[in-house]
Formats: C-alpha cells, sequence, structure tokens
C-alpha cells in the first residue's frame, strides 16, 4: 500500500524513483545532491515506519509493498530522471546463502522491468562487492546487458542464458536507439575511500542514456589508507583527538613507500574514533537513552578471525546479519584494552546516518535497518555525477552525432594500467566518442576523460592520456604499450 502521497512533487528538481530503498539512507543522500522523489519503495514494515518517521522531505511518497506486486506504470505519472535501487545483497554476499539468481530475494530482474516501464535517463544500483566474483561474473553480464537494451525482455518462462544469447545478438546488429539503450557500467569502490568511517566493499552500477552517456564521469576517490598512515606519522591524528601516539606496525620502508604515493595527498581515511569518540560513553540503562540508541548492550565477546574493530581504523563492515551478526562483528576495542558492542547510535554513525533519525524496533530490528542501509554520502557524491548527465546547460546539452562522425572517432590507443580494483595489470584503450570526447577504458572499468582538443586524431589520443595520467597517476605503471 502507499503509506502517504503527497499532493504534490518538489518540480524544482530533477525526479528519483527509488526501489528497495529501506530506511532512507541513499534517499538522503540523492535529496542533498539535488534531487526530488516521485516514489520511494520499501516492504520491511520497520524500515518503513523508520522511513516515515525520519522522512527528510515532506514531498517524498513512500509505498509499503513488495516491488513484485507494485504497478509503477500506474504509481508515476511523470518522467523519471532517475531509477536508483539498493537491490538486497543477501544472495551474493558472502555472509549469506550466495544462491545469486536462484535466491527468491534476486530483485534485478524487477528493476529492470522498472527502468523498462519508467525509461528514466539514468540508473543507480549498490549491491555487495561479492556480486563482482567470479562465480557470478556470467550473471553480472548479464544483468549489465538487460540494462543496455532493457526493452528486449525475456521472454516467458526463458532461462537467463539464452536471454543473454539474444541481448548479445541484438548488441551485434546495433539494435535500439541511442533514447531507448543505456550505457552501462559497473566499479567495486571500497566506501572508506569515499570518507565513510567502515571497510565496506560495495560495488556501483551506473546506467546512463546513450544519447547522455558521454556526460557520465566516475567520482574520484577523496580518501586513502596512505593519507590515513601519513597522519599518524606526522602525529596530526594523535593530535586531534588529543592522545599519546602510537607505533605503527609497518616497516619504514614500506611506510615510505606509502606516505610518499600519490594516493598520500587525499583525505585521510576516517577511523572509528573520528566517527563516535563525541559521543561518549554508552548509558547503562536502555530505558534511559532508548530514543538515541546510545546504550550498552551485555555479552559481547571476540575471538579468532572476529576480533572486532580497532578505534584507529575504519571500523568492520556494518552488518544487517539474517541471523543475527557473527561474534566479534560490531565490537570495539577500546583504550584500556577491553571490549564491548557497538551502541545502535555508534552503527548508525559509522553509516553515515544522522543523529536525528529514530530508528524503530527492537535493538535487532533496528541494527538489521542499519546494517542495511547505504550511507548517505554516496547517494550525494553519485547523485551530484548524475545530475550532470540530466541537466541541459551549455556544454552538457545533448550532443547528436553521425555515423560519418562515428567512423572518424573510432581509432583508439592501448597502455597498460594498474587496475584500481584488484591491482592487476591490464590492458587498457583510449577511445573517442564523436570525435571529441574521450574514455579510457578496461575490463571491468572506465574513466570518462572528458573533451579533448587536438589537430588530429593521433594528438587527441596522446592528449587523453596526459588528461589519465594527470588524473589518476596511480593507475598508470611506469611503462606503457603504444
Amino acid at each position: 500500500m502507499t503509506v502517504e502521497h503527497p499532493t504534490r512533487i518538489d518540480s524544482s528538481r530533477p525526479v528519483s524513483v527509488e526501489l528497495c530503498t529501506g530506511i532512507g539512507g541513499l534517499a538522503r543522500g540523492l535529496h542533498t545532491a539535488g534531487w526530488g522523489h516521485a516514489l520511494l519503495v520499501e516492504r520491511d514494515p520497520e524500515a518503513v515506519r523508520t522511513l516515515c518517521g525520519n522522512r527528510v522531505s515532506r514531498h517524498w511518497p513512500i509505498h509499503e509493498g513488495d516491488l513484485r506486486e507494485l504497478d509503477l506504470a500506474t504509481e508515476i505519472d511523470r518522467p523519471i530522471d532517475l531509477l536508483a535501487a539498493g537491490v538486497p545483497c543477501q544472495p551474493f554476499s558472502q555472509g549469506g546463502m550466495a544462491e545469486g539468481d536462484k535466491d527468491d530475494r534476486n530483485l534485478f530482474p524487477e528493476v529492470v522491468a522498472a527502468v523498462r516501464t519508467l525509461r528514466p535517463k539514468t540508473v543507480l544500483i549498490e549491491n555487495v562487492r561479492g556480486l563482482t566474483r567470479p562465480g557470478f561474473a556470467e550473471f553480472l553480464d548479464y544483468v549489465s546487458a538487460c540494462l543496455r537494451r532493457p526493452n528486449l525482455a525475456a521472454r516467458k518462462g526463458e532461462a537467463w542464458q539464452r536471454h543473454a544469447d539474444r541481448l548479445a545478438r541484438a548488441e551485434e546488429q546495433g539494435i535500439g536507439e541511442p533514447e531507448e539503450n543505456y550505457v552501462v557500467e559497473w566499479r567495486p569502490f571500497n566506501l572508506a575511500d569515499l570518507g565513510v568511517p567502515q571497510r565496506r566493499a560495495r560495488v556501483l552500477i551506473v546506467a546512463v542514456r546513450e544519447d547522455l552517456a558521454d556526460r557520465w564521469i566516475w567520482p574520484e576517490m577523496t580518501h586513502s589508507r596512505e593519507a590515513l598512515i601519513a597522519a599518524k606519522r606526522t602525529g596530526v591524528y594523535w593530535e586531534r583527538h588529543e592522545i599519546d601516539s602510537r607505533p605503527i606496525e609497518l616497516s619504514d620502508r614500506r611506510i615510505h613507500e606509502l606516505t610518499t604515493s600519490s594516493a598520500a595527498l587525499r583525505k585521510p581515511w576516517r577511523t572509528l574514533r573520528d566517527a563516535i569518540t563525541d559521543l561518549g560513553p554508552p548509558a547503562d540503562d536502555p530505558a534511559n537513552a532508548r530514543p538515541t540508541g546510545h546504550y550498552a548492550w551485555p555479552g559481547a565477546r571476540v575471538y579468532r578471525g572476529h576480533t572486532g574493530s580497532d578505534l584507529d581504523e575504519p571500523a568492520k563492515t556494518i552488518k544487517a546479519g539474517v541471523n543475527g551478526v557473527p561474534g566479534g562483528e560490531h565490537i570495539v576495542l577500546l583504550d584500556d584494552g577491553s571490549h564491548r558492542y557497538m551502541t545502535v547510535r555508534e552503527c548508525a554513525r559509522v553509516q553515515g546516518l544522522p543523529d536525528s533519525l529514530t530508528v524503530e524496533g527492537s535493538r535487532s530490528a533496528a541494527m538489521r535497518q542499519i546494517g542495511n542501509a547505504v550511507p548517505p554520502v554516496i547517494g550525494e557524491i553519485f547523485g551530484r555525477r548524475l545530475l550532470r548527465c540530466v541537466k541541459e546547460d551549455g556544454d552538457m546539452a545533448t550532443h547528436k552525432h553521425s555515423a560519418e562522425q562515428d567512423a572518424a572517432a573510432g581509432s583508439r590507443a592501448k597502455r597498460l594500467i594498474v587496475d584500481p580494483a584488484d591491482g592487476a595489470i591490464r590492458s587498457a584503450s583510449v577511445e573517442l566518442k564523436q570525435g571529441r570526447y574521450a574514455s579510457l577504458r578496461w575490463t571491468g572499468g572506465s574513466l570518462y576523460l572528458g573533451r579533448v582538443e587536438g589537430e588530429d586524431r593521433s594528438a587527441m589520443l596522446a592528449a587523453a592520456f596526459r588528461m589519465a595520467r594527470e588524473a589518476h597517476p596511480e593507475i598508470f605503471e611506469v611503462h606503457s604499450l603504444a
């Protein structure tokens, strides 16, 4: 059912529809970035109560119910600029059964169907990094192919492998118009590299309509482990927290290598101490602190392989846990050598959720809702980039191009790079689109470089590689292949 449907939607903002909203972490970030929401869909009743009680904007319409039973065509009566989804991660999580497409909670088909129905200009999907594991590689390729050509739907009873074959043939034949097809890219992230105070491995999938795809630029990493090590080595980190310096358990040579790398020029990773230290000790009695969620919980224990989170590193991943959270997880190791469970409020802090957020339900329900949330900063960072794809201003206006221009821009040049996802050496190529817009592409990743100038294609390709090196020097090997 639709819990509450405002009489009007904020028409001053580009419009988003979000599926599998949870308690609204991604929605908050997108709102901060400048997006308005035409509909937020969530099936978990407790998460819906939390979402309704903490709505950022009175214009947010919220639908409680199963996505598979929702008729989006009747719910949405206006053009959509963005379809966002925090698709359930349990089918692909290393901590779950990892049944992938066979899991009833796999909602990727419903997300693709929503793209087919709503025809948004852009799509943003968040999931666990486990989706990129070799065992799911074929399925991830299939999801990408479905998003590239959403109008070519699976037939009734058709196995996804057969549907994948039809999609591949359609792609080879160039079926579909730029206004119907999408350019789809995905990239794995450690969210600590984007300022989230936890080691949270996720994959972000972005689809942009073909006629707008040259506007998409992946966000750059803003934080790094190297910068945190440098801040500890110089004492800046310890001084900020007014505590004595502590040794770094790395060799001097390794510390020098890390602190002199280009990544050290970013901001330091945010640590658990950065996130929670100002909250002070938790209350002993939950009755006195239930509205804030900052109360102690007994029974914390650590053991080999589950040793809790160091205060001076990003926290371990905040998890939802279908059957509870394993021992050692959601535990903080204190300065005096003791340890305790992190409080509900501390876990919310680590997820980047505001202190004003009140989570509905029991402690276990609250921890599940928080663990399932998308840190709002992800919505904010990616939301700002996606706005560039839908706004019509100046140089960002839609560029029409002819087959002759495509052919003229078909040359490419190759180099060896260090894949930022896993550190492997891979062959990458610079490609020119529409004769003037360059992208660096490699297996599993891509980087939009922008508009390049030059007297001929060779000069433009050389200029594009210079742009890539200047923007991301850490991914290039010293040697290269022409």
